[in-house]
């Protein structure tokens, strides 16, 4: 008998309700947490009493970490949000929505979700990667610079 391959048109999850944690899984990843950082970095500038007079704050991002179990196509490969190189542009995230505003940043698909490196570990649990990215505001994304005028 030969090897079988699983059938590419059998689901292997069917979920219903609402996650309470309000966590969803993205393409090719179960999600099993998300830490979401909205940052940005301090300049202060202190007078001759050493006392703080002046700072800005500049350059916002959103730094991001999830960690997921990798989901496997019908042949048996890692894909999506399992198998991201680093440096990858990320066109959408389920996770991180367009035009939902997560503490003050709105969400927007002209800007960059740059993937970090991931941190693959392997217990007995089984397989999980640590995906870090960031959100860049101000970072166009590959779409939008595609959309300009030439």
């Amino acid at each position: 008998m030969p090897d079988e391959i699983p059938d590419p048109f059998v689901e292997p999850l069917i979920e219903h309700g609402v996650k309470v944690s309000g966590i969803e899984h993205e393409e090719g990843a179960f999600i099993l947490t998300l830490e979401i950082n909205p940052m940005r970095d301090q300049v202060v500038q202190q007078g001759d009493s050493r006392a703080d007079e002046y700072e800005y704050w500049h350059n916002p991002r959103i730094e991001f970490e999830f960690t997921l179990r990798p989901r496997r196509d019908a042949l048996g490969m890692n894909y999506g949000l399992g198998d991201v190189h680093p440096g990858t542009a990320a066109t959408s995230l389920i996770n991180l929505p367009v035009n939902k505003s997560i503490h003050g940043f709105r969400i927007s698909a002209s800007a960059s979700i740059i993937m970090g490196n991931p941190k693959d570990s392997r217990g007995e649990d089984g397989r999980s990667i640590t995906q870090p990215g960031t959100y860049k505001p101000f970072t166009k994304s590959a779409a939008a610079i595609a959309a300009l005028p030439a």
